[in-house]
């Protein structure tokens, strides 16, 4: 069954047909997971060395201009919305609002998470196996607009990264009012940022004209636009 066959059935209501779906395809390869990565000299990640990574792709953003799942909390800080929202294990297609026309999804919900307990988090660990999240965790989401070229910024916590392997991964939608063939998300910390796509083709950005550009993440960090 493909992505949007899935989602035309949740849009049905046939939602118990589509989390059985799902879920029957998180057991035979897994969903990516994010992590923040507090390191002092920011540098690309390696190449991943599992096969299962190279099929990972994110879910297709014209399928998700929906509004979203029900948030915790938002405000206004300065320039920068602050989100809060509630992931909740084996909750298929959860997709959240993160301010700024963004959005990101996680396809089987907390469960698309590695547990933080015991996963570790770090580079060179984004696609090791790890124990999927069988409980709730809160997310806190900050999106705001770059004042030079309006592109959307964003950055998450806590730090998580996210099951590696999956037919779909956890996929980030950040608004591009023109999106070219050259703009891009870069993954950024402590305001320096990276093209990670440049050594891990899953991550490459994907443009579809529906107003978002979109990728996989495989951690939680700060995520731009980046606009040429």
């Amino acid at each position: 069954m493909t992505m949007t066959k899935l989602l035309t059935s949740l849009r049905r209501g046939r939602a118990s047909t589509l989390a059985l779906t799902l879920v029957t395809a998180w057991a035979t390869g897994g969903l990516v997971a994010c992590s923040d990565a507090p390191t002092a000299v920011l540098s690309a990640p390696p190449a991943p060395t599992t096969a299962a990574a190279v099929v990972m792709r994110p879910a297709p953003a014209a399928d998700f201009n929906l509004g979203g799942a029900t948030l915790l909390s938002r405000q206004m800080v300065g320039d920068t919305t602050v989100t809060q929202f509630v992931v909740s294990p084996w909750s298929p297609l959860s997709l959240y609002d993160i301010g700024n026309q963004s959005k990101i999804l996680f396809p089987l919900g907390a469960t698309s998470i590695c547990d933080p307990a015991s996963s570790g988090y770090g580079v060179g660990l984004w696609d090791s196996p790890c124990t999927p999240l069988s409980r709730s965790i809160t997310v806190t989401a900050k999106s705001w607009l770059n004042p030079v070229t309006g592109a959307v910024n964003t950055d998450f916590s806590p730090e998580l990264r996210f099951l590696p392997g999956q037919p779909i991964g956890v996929t980030l939608f950040l608004h591009d009012n023109s999106p070219s063939l050259s703009d891009r998300i870069d993954y950024c910390s402590d305001g320096t940022c990276v093209n990670d796509a440049s050594v891990d083709g899953v991550l490459v950005t994907n443009r579809d004209g529906s107003g978002f550009v979109y990728r996989v993440i495989k951690h939680f960090s700060g995520y731009n636009v980046v606009v040429n």
